[in-house]
């Protein structure tokens, strides 16, 4: 899955929200998610990307500049737990740690915290209001990566699909790359 510019309103999960129960989200790309928007400047509960109430396996996925109060990537309650692994996790201009993109009482292994050099990353174009994101309109963007991408053969080939979102074998090489697209060498 390619998920890109989506915004959630208090309740957390710009992307995707996992209430209860169990889930496996492996070889994403999460671009741009936001959440929330809750009046000028303010915002909601974490999780840019996936908040969760239940207990997530995520592996193998990107996290670029996703955006939330707390989480800006992964915000699990206590009631929940999110295991991230062979997951990259970046933010243009922020300081990129475990402690900014992950909020929960699960674990994390095997991450990285660099740009994942997409081919063209989508964008929320700001009218001059950043406080404001109600303004904001949202900007197509190309998400394969470039062939020095360091997300190239950094996945884990453990559970992860036959093929990546374009239909394309995955892996082509030895190991798997992170994210929703696998590098064809083109």
């Amino acid at each position: 899955m390619n998920n890109d510019g989506n915004e959630q309103g208090i309740s957390g999960g710009g992307a995707v929200r996992v209430n209860g129960g169990s889930a496996s989200i492996i070889n994403n790309t999460f671009a741009c998610n936001r959440s929330a928007y809750v009046g000028t400047g303010g915002r909601g509960l974490g999780g840019g990307a996936i908040f969760s109430t239940g207990q997530c396996a995520i592996t193998n996925n990107v996290f670029y500049d996703n955006r939330a109060n707390n989480g800006w990537s992964v915000y699990a309650v206590v009631s929940g737990s999110a295991t991230l692994s062979y997951c990259d996790a970046y933010n243009p201009g922020q300081s990129n740690t475990q402690a900014n993109h992950y909020y929960s009482p699960g674990s994390v292994s095997n991450m990285m915290y660099s740009d994942p050099l997409f081919v063209d990353p989508g964008h929320w174009n700001d009218p001059g209001t950043p406080s404001d994101w109600s303004d904001d309109t949202w900007v197509n963007g190309d998400y394969h990566l470039q062939s020095d991408s360091p997300r190239i053969d950094q996945g884990t080939n453990t559970n992860a699909p036959a093929e990546d979102i374009d239909g394309n074998p995955r892996p082509v090489n030895v190991t798997c790359d992170m994210g929703a697209y696998e590098y064809m060498g083109q």
